[in-house]
């Protein structure tokens, strides 16, 4: 059986997935210029780069760690576009999509630091494209097994 930290991030990447109807979704590295995705003619269409973070302690502590198990799983998500405007439109759709959010299988979504848009220049400076990051946590509870 998975693992809830597992579960966590495979429910988390199906939830953006849903949300974010038309765009790819996966749970890849950070493009650079050599690694964006490019349609046949060499355009890039809109597109989601996913990371998860290792889980951290929230709530009370003691000396040997947290008491119970109650952490929050970082989330980091990259709207990858071939132009600001289209990064910034779906990174507020994922941004109001997960704010307010709470799950069944996890607490409600914590926004962290996060936002903007900037390019993905190539050696020359030329703008390729755009990226727009966004973070949040979620409050998690963690079991070895479920």
């Amino acid at each position: 059986m998975p693992s809830s930290l597992e579960q966590a991030q495979t429910l988390t990447l199906a939830f953006v997935d849903a949300l974010l109807t038309g765009q790819s979704v996966t749970e890849r590295a950070i493009p650079d210029v050599q690694t964006l995705d490019r349609n046949s003619l060499g355009a890039i269409t809109p597109y989601v780069c996913m990371q998860f973070g290792d889980p951290q302690p929230k709530g009370p502590t003691s000396f040997v760690g947290p008491m119970g198990d109650d952490y929050v799983m970082p989330i980091y998500i990259q709207i990858i576009a071939g132009n600001m405007s289209d990064a910034q439109k779906i990174s507020n759709k994922t941004l109001f999509g997960f704010l307010g959010q709470s799950f069944p299988w996890a607490g409600q979504v914590e926004k962290r630091v996060s936002g903007a848009v900037f390019p993905i220049l190539n050696s020359d400076g030329a703008t390729e494209a755009y990226l727009a990051p966004l973070s949040f946590g979620l409050p998690i509870n963690l079991n070895p097994s479920v």
